[in-house]
């Protein structure tokens, strides 16, 4: 995530970017929340603190809550006409 925001910031040096996380993880987790939210902000070394401090639960249970984490990406503050949203995730959502 730091090299994409990093490489737009050095190839569009004039344009403001704001970024966001949403952070997902199986809704049968217990022991870190379902979901953890990094609202649109144009302060890149919050985000970078942010992402820092994720931790997974460790639980090893595979599926994940992809849809809900899609469900709040979407439901996040976005106001530019040029939208991009990265989904990055280490296992496959419930169902096909």
């Amino acid at each position: 995530i730091k090299t994409v925001v990093n490489s737009v910031k050095t190839t569009f040096p004039n344009t403001s970017i704001r970024v966001s996380v949403t952070a997902y993880r199986d809704f049968t987790c217990k022991l870190q929340p379902v979901a953890e939210i990094f609202p649109f902000s144009t302060d890149i070394d919050a985000c970078f603190t942010f992402l820092s401090k994720l931790k997974t639960d460790g639980n090893f249970d595979n599926p994940e809550d992809v849809a809900g984490g899609l469900e709040n990406a979407l439901r996040q503050d976005w106001v530019s006409k040029t939208r991009y949203a990265i989904m990055l995730g280490d296992m496959p959502g419930h169902g096909e």
